[in-house]
């Protein structure tokens, strides 16, 4: 079983390639999925809503206070 750590960086590494293909739903939805799917890993691991999830990855990113 993979650590809360390693599945927060999974879910940082998948929501910049999701960005890097200029969140591209129409030609790239499988990055969206592998997102999606991280951000709920990583969140049912640390016991976390989804929101919240994505609210700490989103400051880890720096991109929100």
């Amino acid at each position: 079983m993979r650590s809360p750590e390693e599945l927060f960086l999974d879910a940082v590494n998948a929501y910049k390639a999701w960005v890097a293909c200029g969140k591209d739903f129409v030609n790239h939805a499988h990055l969206y999925d592998v997102w999606d799917d991280a951000v709920m890993a990583y969140a049912q691991a640390g016991h976390l809503q989804r929101n919240r999830a994505v609210h700490q990855i989103l400051q880890g990113l720096e991109l929100i206070k």
